[in-house]
């Protein structure tokens, strides 16, 4: 992600929603050198891929975020979708 912020010469972003259809653990390992300003992050995650489903899910926690919860609409439940969910990650406030 930061080569993307400096080449484009943006912002940082600090919320970020990815749904990139199976390939959320490549754009996560390229691009969690960036995550240190996150504050919320939702991600759709098919947990049918195992090796996708654990990368997808590390790099947020070890970026310090918390998951917040996992989400899936009803209509996907009985449906050639129903590995699929939303997961909302969040990093917790400093007390």
């Amino acid at each position: 992600m930061m080569p993307a912020v400096k080449l484009l010469k943006i912002i940082e972003p600090d919320y970020i929603k990815m749904n990139v259809d199976g390939i959320e653990h490549l754009i996560f390992k390229g691009g969690f050198d960036s995550t240190t300003k996150l504050k919320r992050d939702t991600n759709e995650i098919d947990e049918g891929f195992e090796k996708q489903s654990v990368d997808s899910t590390r790099r947020p926690h070890d970026a310090g975020l918390v998951l917040k919860e996992t989400r899936q609409s009803n209509m996907f439940k009985d449906s050639d979708y129903k590995t699929a969910y939303n997961q909302i990650w969040h990093r917790p406030s400093k007390s």
